[in-house]
């Protein structure tokens, strides 16, 4: 499994991530309630605003402020679009974990948790697509090597025939986490039952409660 790569690129490419507006106030009691490494690194920092962290505001920040406006209004004109034409989707996304926990991200367009992912590219393989959109937006680059397919789903979502491909990497060091912003606004390392505790997409919630059920039975027989 490890280093695996599926054997053929998706044909199709499908719209992966959108922005959204000021949710950091919402984002805030989920990351605050979760110990562990932090954005950046920085253990207790809670949101990745950089006017919020006290630097100075800059023309990026205003970019960045226009873009989540701008993109949290296409997203929904796609919800739209997906409603009625009810389309396929191909997507991948990562369980990155360190410690026993896993890296968290708040994507700006939904109201829900998940982790680091998103669509992948016409003529693109899904273990190129999850590396691409965990640099893209968390600043992490990964080892193909090290990530292993750990499931392949399909199901409806978001009026979505969606089908997702699952990688999961274990990490030995802390890595330091840079949301971009953007699409991402806030990630930090939670424990699985703290994270259950959030609206997840339903494939992300089936993964961890399987994960959190194989290490029951694994304490059980020890």
């Amino acid at each position: 499994m490890r280093g695996m790569r599926p054997e053929a690129p998706v044909s199709a490419a499908s719209p992966s991530g959108f922005s959204s507006l000021n949710l950091g106030r919402l984002v805030r009691p989920i990351f605050l309630s979760a110990a562990g490494p932090g954005i950046d690194g920085r253990a207790g920092l809670d949101f990745t605003s950089r006017m919020e962290a006290g630097s100075t505001p800059s023309v990026n920040d205003a970019v960045d402020r226009w873009l989540r406006r701008a993109l949290w209004l296409a997203y929904r004109v796609l919800r739209l679009w997906w409603y009625l034409a009810r389309p396929h989707h191909h997507g991948a996304v990562i369980a990155i974990w360190f410690e026993g926990r896993i890296l968290m991200v708040w994507h700006s367009y939904r109201d829900a948790l998940s982790v680091p992912g998103g669509g992948i590219r016409s003529g693109e393989a899904a273990i190129d697509a999850v590396i691409r959109e965990t640099r893209e937006e968390v600043g992490i680059s990964l080892d193909p090597q090290a990530v292993s397919l750990a499931a392949e789903v399909t199901e409806r979502w978001e009026y979505r025939r969606d089908h997702v491909r699952i990688f999961e990497t274990s990490l030995r060091a802390a890595p330091v986490v840079r949301p971009d912003g953007r699409e991402v606004i806030a990630a930090r390392f939670m424990d699985p039952p703290a994270a259950l505790s959030h609206k997840l997409p339903p494939f992300l919630r089936d993964y961890l409660e399987q994960k959190l059920s194989e290490r029951r039975r694994a304490g059980a027989a020890s």
